[in-house]
């Protein structure tokens, strides 16, 4: 048995298509219109009529890595004369036919007449490879009566068909939990009205992108294809309008999409290509601001300092003025510390910084510390007491500065106070001859508003 029958890269010229699947034999079909044109595309055909099946693949769900099917034969069935067989006998692997890559299964003339269902019949030995695991592939009923294509044509002398059939693994293997059962499901395209598209992926160096998906989608149709070794890929279509996209891995952006692109029969767009480029995820974010003096100046060298819950840091400003941090995405409180002597206008709390944000505007404005030195009188108080503790009415007190002297008397309950204006002050209890005081205050110092109190005398 041969292990692989030899693979075609094709540009096709045109095709309809038909959805087809592995069905029941009473399932409605659908006619396809022939075709005059000659199997190498040159001239009108001539001759018996001819039919050739050409077999390619949408790419697998990921983690299938090969899909061995043993193909014993490949026939078409005849209104009249019944089912005529074309001997194939050979294993293929359905997952290399992609990106152009092709199999042709039956090729030969056939009588005239109608056709109604088409039958690939499959031998021992299917199997499917998942994650480097080879298992053995179930086909029920397909190395019996084969697998079914319910379609129907009608073929004259003169006249040739070509038929491509599109395999979609994604919807044919089913995991059965102890093992996989095919059943599978086609798309048949006849070779009048389809057009081709290809294109190149590469990286952000210009290299190409090996084994990138490239999807085509359009209200009817959607199907893929992975880029080969030199990044190139190429689509088998029918006429439509389509949108065009890649598919970069994780981690990756890719450049553009192409979005309503009308294929016409007989078509070959080329150059729609694609460029991968290693995102780029931003965490960060930037603040800026300005110090200035209070005309506008800017300070220069000045530090400010910026904190959140998990991180402090600062900046200088430069020879404009300006600061900039480039921190985090979190928030912030921001502000300086000024000089000895000057003063800052401001502080910014709370400040909210999401990645990418660029905030600015955060300015502060220092000035000269304006130091008030306060202007009025002090005051002292005090009490004379005798030595009983009672009060000591009608005594005098002096506060002397200098050559200063200023003189008060006690009240009734003993107590005195001096109204001066600021200085250093010597306090002494002036009593009757026979009589002194206990102490004497000697420079006590007076500020401006000062109230200083507990001046107190014992007279004896």
């Amino acid at each position: 048995m041969k292990r692989l029958l030899v693979l075609s890269f094709v540009l096709l010229a045109a095709c309809s298509m038909i959805i087809v699947g592995c069905s029941s034999d009473n399932e409605n079909s659908n006619l396809l219109a022939n075709d005059n044109s000659n199997p190498n595309g040159v001239a009108q055909y001539s001759g018996p009529p001819r039919l050739t099946m050409t077999f390619f693949d949408k790419p697998a769900p990921d983690g299938i890595e090969h899909l061995y099917l043993h193909v014993v034969k490949v026939g078409v069935h005849h209104e009249d004369s019944g089912w005529m067989y074309n001997d194939v006998d050979t294993t293929i692997d359905f997952l290399e036919l992609v990106n152009g890559v092709t199999v042709t299964l039956f090729d030969d003339t056939i009588p005239e007449g109608y056709y109604s269902q088409m039958r690939m019949v499959l031998g021992e030995g299917n199997e499917i490879v998942v994650d480097s695991v080879t298992y053995p592939l179930t086909v029920p009923s397909g190395m019996q009566t084969g697998v079914k294509l319910n379609f129907d044509f009608e073929i004259h002398q003169d006249e040739f068909i070509h038929l491509y059939v599109d395999f979609d693994v994604s919807k044919s293997v089913l995991s059965t939990g102890n093992g996989f059962k095919l059943k599978p499901t086609y798309r048949v395209f006849k070779e009048d009205i389809s057009a081709t598209l290809a294109g190149m992926v590469t990286d952000g160096s210009g290299l190409p992108v090996f084994n990138a998906l490239v999807e085509a989608n359009s209200m009817e149709y959607s199907t893929a294809t992975y880029t080969d070794s030199t990044g190139a890929y190429m689509f088998i279509l029918p006429q439509g309008t389509y949108d065009i996209a890649a598919v970069p891995d994780s981690g990756y952006l890719v450049d553009t999409m192409y979005a309503g692109v009308v294929l016409n029969a007989g078509d070959a767009l080329m150059g729609f290509d694609f460029v991968f480029t290693e995102e780029i995820v931003v965490t960060n974010g930037v603040i800026s601001g300005m110090v200035t003096d209070t005309l506008g100046n800017p300070v220069i060298g000045t530090m400010v300092d910026i904190n959140s819950s998990g991180f402090s840091g600062f900046a200088w400003t430069d020879s404009t003025g300006m600061y900039v941090f480039d921190v985090l995405a979190d928030t912030y409180d921001i502000s300086i510390t000024p000089d000895s002597g000057s003063v800052v206008d401001t502080m910014y709390m709370g400040v909210l910084l999401a990645a990418g944000d660029t905030l600015s505007g955060f300015d502060f404005v220092i000035s000269d510390e304006v130091i008030i030195i306060p202007t009025g009188p002090g005051y002292i108080t005090g009490s004379v007491l005798d030595t009983l503790g009672a009060a000591f009415p009608v005594m005098m007190v002096s506060a002397i500065s200098g050559t200063d002297t200023t003189l008060t008397m006690t009240d009734a309950s003993g107590n005195y106070m001096f109204t001066l204006d600021p200085g250093t002050y010597d306090l002494f209890a002036l009593p009757s001859i026979g009589m002194a005081a206990d102490t004497s205050y000697i420079g006590v110092m007076l500020n401006s508003n000062d109230t200083l109190s507990g001046y107190n005398f014992i007279v004896q």
